[in-house]
């Protein structure tokens, strides 16, 4: 072997979604075009949240730790030979892991990074983008959950609403009926439903929150009757699941509001996770 080693190339196999909760095996080739001694190779699987902030000195790329996997096994010290040298590595995805999601806000990303470590040599490095979908939901039972607009009930004439929802999941479609009441008093033109996202990143002080529209529906009103049941039926978008750290969440809403001639909106929230 001559002084000026040369770094293999290297590749690597993977799933083309990972799935929290399940074990997953990667296969990381290490291309040789000739004899190379390596003292270590290694596998990790990272996730990490992201955000970007501004300042005087222009746009600033700021990322936290979210989870960070050591595949196993890994191979230690060895020289070798001149072309492919092919290694499995599992990995244990917890069932907690975030999903990859690009907000408004914030983001979460996630990178296998290989490593080879070559003695008296820079070491040959490799990261490669990876996809981590939600976690699959556990279908139930339906259970009907009601919201009201005050929770002491109608209040002499003025504006009224509850809300029954059934299960909320994500990418299927919600039932649910709206029921309002002193129609007599109260001029109701329209209910309006929106998906929310509420995203949380760190600010100087405390924290910053910021939170982005998805989806909307409006379903417009004719003179309804007196606590007449309101029927709808909407498709959700793709959620992924809602997580919070110390420095950064996800979470979702599902906002009800009533629109009114001559008075102010009602609002009714829904806060869900998917």
């Amino acid at each position: 072997m001559g002084l000026i080693k040369t770094r293999p190339e290297i590749r690597l196999s993977i799933p083309r979604v990972i799935v929290p909760g399940e074990s997953l095996s990667a296969r990381v080739i290490l291309r040789c075009s000739e004899p190379v001694p390596v003292d270590a190779l290694s596998l990790e699987l990272v996730g990490r949240g992201v955000w970007h902030t501004s300042s005087q000195h222009g746009r600033h790329r700021n990322t936290l730790g979210l989870v960070r996997l050591i595949g196993h096994p890994v191979i230690e010290r060895t020289e070798l030979t001149a072309g492919d040298h092919e290694f499995v590595v599992a990995f244990a995805v917890p069932a907690d892991a975030p999903p990859t999601f690009s907000g408004g806000l914030l983001s979460v990303e996630w990178e296998f990074r290989v490593r080879a470590d070559i003695p008296w040599w820079p070491d040959a490095k490799a990261t490669f983008v990876a996809h981590v979908a939600p976690r699959p939901s556990s279908h139930v039972a339906p259970r009907p959950r009601v919201f009201a607009s005050n929770t002491d009930g109608p209040q002499g004439t003025k504006p009224y609403a509850e809300l029954s929802l059934g299960e909320v999941v994500s990418g299927e479609s919600v039932e649910g009926t709206v029921a309002l009441s002193n129609t007599e008093h109260n001029d109701y033109r329209a209910i309006e439903l929106r998906v929310i996202s509420a995203e949380e990143i760190p600010s100087l002080f405390s924290s910053r929150t910021e939170r982005h529209k998805h989806q909307s529906w409006k379903i417009p009103l004719a003179s309804p009757e007196e606590n007449e049941l309101i029927r709808f039926k909407l498709k959700l978008p793709e959620m992924v699941p809602g997580f919070e750290t110390q420095k950064l969440s996800l979470s979702w809403m599902l906002e009800v509001k009533l629109s009114l001639a001559w008075a102010l909106d009602l609002s009714l929230i829904h806060i869900s996770e998917p």
